[in-house]
């Protein structure tokens, strides 16, 4: 199909979208519907913050209230059809508490005699800060409840994934402090970097609850933590920076995503128990690939409006008294992406042959032209069946699928062979399947029962090209793909017992963990051979909240984590050679790891007044070695002597909330922290010429590598977040500032010399490791304006983004052959959105990307491929 006809088809299908759905169902006609049906209730007298949980479950509404305020009252009972709220309002009935709804699905409980809530202010201006609980059942947290957590929190709403046009994964996190994906703009995966802090299973991110994430090798320059995301189901996500201290937490020593796709309060209209929500999308900026085995990058960008990216999902859900089901299919295709204009191709780095800086090209790709292999294809499917029953019994069953096809450009077939090498190439393949079953016990009037359980299982199929050659044969090297399977396999148990004491509310969580992951190449004749092995966690907690005073707040905790690694390579495979020689020198062919440790958390907040509460936290990590780390692969040996990391994460903030600060009805939120992470025996990759017992040189050396640990990592910055919101118009702002970034007690060489230990610190990279290609810019910030017209239903704004060089700059030793390093420019973009929600049914959604039409590189992109230029965004959103 040619341009003009694909624009054609994109305007009729959204023109016929909107008007089919505004003549059979008019705006308006729903609302008296939904506001007589209403939903029914049958939930018993029982303790209040039960009875609030089971309001939500029914509702799909999000309450705040302060855990202080609720805690030691009954509800009232609440039965039949009714409007929620008229029955929020009946289960509160003899509480002596005040409901204030503050939206049409959410609100605040406050003492009858308070004259605050989340949105109206007080005498003095300042809006209630007690420690504040947020059920939410269908819905991620709001933005403002952030602003109430003691430590660093950030959620990304629905509404904040609809502004964007997200034209790859490495947008997901563009308005999060301290939050970047790593080489965001190669394949349809995320690798999280959080606070300086990524790779190696360092970071965990799980959708529904499961975790799927895969290595990839990705040459010289590295390893890739892969998690294959559709972002057209994505309901919102919960990110933690730092340690997740509950069931799923174990080996987590940098922070954590948690992503949750669509339930039935996303999809079903109020007061209906069945019914389906339709999304479509189209966009400019890209082409369809060229022909398999193509060179040449074109240089006739699209059209501005010519779209060549389209997007869709249909998902349906119903009711059933007590049980809901879901089920969702999607669809996103999008071609070869086109890089911007405006922008420097030239950055300084230290060029390890000529012993000098020189200035070198940042990118092969040119301005204004082609990336090959950008383009992604993505069907996924999604299922879910939940269910109540008893006396708080709950289960839920999710199933999700996803089959991803994507280009890819391999980054040392870039630096060893130079960009004209590279060709469009048939896509890489991802396959992912899915299943996760939960079980909750919440019996009624039993404060100590608050039970989670959660059986999971992911499976995932890889067909990528992740090979080596010292020569360049495009009929086999970069043509190959190699096949592999990951598999995991997760148990999480939770219980959570409420405890009214003579000194105070106690809250006690406590259970444990089990996870199994396996990873299987599908071929073993190959050069690289991905690794072959088998990893086992086992994880207990305990952890404990303690309301000590009105405005004080205390919490610990401690947990064990024990872990095995077991390699199966063996010595009569392809590395034959490698296992010789590591079997020789060591005296046995052992490659199997395993230790345990404890780790433990310390917390305080304090409410300096209504308007302030400040925090700090202590919290550690313990991880052991990932497959990646521990199994034989071609170019690495395992090292029997390597341990475990260990960090130390400390953070010292402060919230800041206030009603009425410029005219009445506003609100300002502000949260600033300072956070310091310092992981001792940070494992790193270390060349084979160095014993790991004695540090001299390793006789019989192959040339291959090992993993060592390093004295100390140390990841220091602050953060800051601010919303701001009148009413009529609105600003959003964050930003994160890193103050150090070392790596301590180290072995350095230059130009091939023997290391030398250096027992200090040093600030740049090091010469052999992958963190050389995961340094975190030096700052990176953004910030939001917009509008709210026409009674609410139009919202325009902007985005505004600042991101800076390498927080710890390329060190003399660390851009030779074995680590090329990746530089960027600082570079700043401003996008554009806008929804007009024409009805209760419909919202139209507007993106603009890189307005600018910048050309630059983001930070952490190890393929060195420049960003998309100016890209625009059609959306439609539809209930019915």
């Amino acid at each position: 199909m040619t341009r003009t006809r694909t624009s054609r088809a994109v305007a009729l299908l959204l023109t016929g979208s909107v008007s089919l759905t505004a003549l059979v169902w008019p705006e308006g006609s729903g609302v008296v519907a939904q506001e007589a049906q209403g939903l029914s209730f049958d939930i018993p007298a029982q303790s209040l913050p039960r009875a609030l949980n089971a309001f939500a479950q029914a509702s799909g509404w999000s309450l705040g209230y302060s855990s202080a305020t609720v805690s030691g009252r009954q509800s009232a009972p609440v039965q039949g059809r009714m409007r929620p709220e008229a029955a929020l309002r009946a289960l509160l009935a003899g509480t002596g508490l005040e409901l204030r709804v503050t939206g049409p699905a959410t609100a605040a409980i406050l003492p009858a005699a308070s004259t605050t809530s989340a949105n109206e202010p007080g005498p003095d201006g300042a809006i209630v800060l007690n420690k504040v609980t947020i059920t939410a059942v269908g819905g991620t947290p709001s933005r403002e409840d952030l602003f109430r957590v003691p430590g660093s929190v950030d959620y990304v709403s629905d509404e904040d994934l609809n502004r964007r046009a997200l034209t790859s994964v490495a947008d997901l996190f563009r308005t999060t402090p301290g939050v970047m994906t790593g080489d965001g703009r190669n394949s349809a995966a995320i690798d999280a970097n959080i606070r300086g802090v990524q790779g190696m299973n360092r970071n965990q991110v799980r959708v529904d609850g499961m975790i799927s994430s895969t290595p990839n090798y990705r040459g010289y320059f590295g390893v890739a933590n892969r998690t294959y995301v559709d972002p057209d189901l994505l309901a919102g996500m919960e990110i933690t920076k730092g340690q997740p201290n509950d069931a799923a937490g174990a080996g987590v020593i940098g922070g954590a995503v948690r992503m949750r796709t669509i339930n039935a309060s996303d999809i079903l209209l109020d007061g209906r128990d069945r019914g389906f929500r339709l999304t479509l999308g189209a966009g400019t900026n890209t082409a369809s690939p060229p022909a398999i085995g193509t060179r040449d990058k074109r240089l006739d960008k699209p059209g501005t409006l010519n779209f060549g990216t389209f997007n869709g999902s249909l998902a349906y859900a119903q009711r059933f008294g007590t049980v809901e089901m879901v089920a969702a299919l999607s669809r996103r295709t999008q071609g070869n992406y086109f890089t911007g204009k405006h922008g420097k191709n030239e950055v300084k780095s230290y060029q390890i042959f000529s012993n000098d800086w020189t200035t070198s090209e940042m990118s092969p790709v040119p301005r204004e032209s082609e990336a090959l292999n950008t383009q992604r294809e993505t069907v996924s499917g999604l299922f879910k069946l939940r269910g109540e029953w008893g006396d708080g019994h709950s289960a839920e069953l999710v199933y999700s699928h996803s089959d991803s096809k994507f280009g890819e450009v391999m980054p040392s077939q870039i630096t060893r062979f130079g960009w004209n090498t590279v060709e469009q190439q048939d896509p890489n393949k991802a396959v992912l399947n899915g299943l996760n079953l939960t079980y909750r016990w919440q019996p009624e009037g039993n404060d100590l029962i608050d039970l989670k359980a959660s059986v999971w299982a992911t499976h995932m199929k890889q067909h990528t090209r992740t090979g080596q050659a010292l020569v360049y044969d495009p009929n086999d090297y970069f043509r190959a793909r190699f096949p592999i399977s990951s598999d995991y396999l997760g148990i999480e148990l939770q219980n959570t017992s409420h405890l009214e004491t003579g000194l105070g509310p106690v809250d006690l969580r406590y259970g444990g963990s089990y996870l199994r992951e396996e990873t299987t190449p599908k071929r073993d004749d190959s050069f690289y051979i991905p690794p072959n092995g088998i990893r086992w966690e086992r994880s207990a907690f305990f952890q404990a909240d303690w309301q000590a005073a009105e405005r004080l707040k205390l919490r610990a905790g401690l947990r064990y984590t024990s872990f095995d690694t077991r390699d199966r390579v063996g010595t009569d495979t392809y590395l034959a050679p490698q296992m010789q020689v590591f079997c020789a020198y060591y005296g046995n062919c052992n490659t199997r790891l395993g230790a345990s440790g404890w780790s433990k958390n310390f917390g305080l907040s304090y409410e300096l007044n209504d308007q302030i509460l400040a925090y700090a936290n202590y919290d550690e990590g313990y991880r052991g070695p990932s497959l990646m780390e521990a199994a034989v692969r071609y170019d690495w040996l395992p090292n029997p002597f390597v341990t475990p990391e260990r960090s130390k994460n400390v953070e010292i903030g402060m919230n800041y909330r206030k009603a009425g600060l410029l005219r009445e009805g506003d609100q300002l939120l502000f949260k600033t922290s300072y956070f310091r992470n310092h992981i001792k025996d940070y494992i790193v990759r270390q060349t084979i010429s160095t014993d790991p017992r004695t540090g001299q040189p390793y006789p019989g050396g192959t040339g291959s590598f090992i993993p060592w640990n390093i004295g100390k990592a140390k990841f220091e910055g602050v953060e800051a977040a601010l919303d701001y919101d009148a009413g009529r118009w609105f600003l959003r702002a964050g930003a994160t500032r890193y103050i150090r970034v070392n790596y301590c007690g180290v072995y350095l060489s230059k130009n091939f010399a023997p290391q030398v230990f250096n027992p200090g610190c040093i600030d740049y990279t090091l010469p052999d490791d992958y963190a050389a290609n995961q340094i975190p810019p030096a700052y990176s910030g953004n910030l939001t304006l917009g509008a709210r017209l026409l009674d609410d239903k139009l919202t325009l704004g902007t985005t505004i983004t600042r991101v800076g060089g390498r927080a710890a700059p390329a060190g003399e030793g660390t851009n030779g052959f074995l680590l090329p390093l990746r530089q960027w420019n600082p570079y700043t973009t401003v996008d554009l959105f806008a929804s007009y929600r024409m009805n209760e049914r419909m919202v139209m959604n507007f993106s603009a990307e890189n307005v600018t039409n910048r050309y630059y590189v983001d930070a952490l992109g190890l393929a060195a491929l420049p960003a998309p230029g100016r890209t625009l965004h059609l959306g439609l959103e539809a209930k019915f």
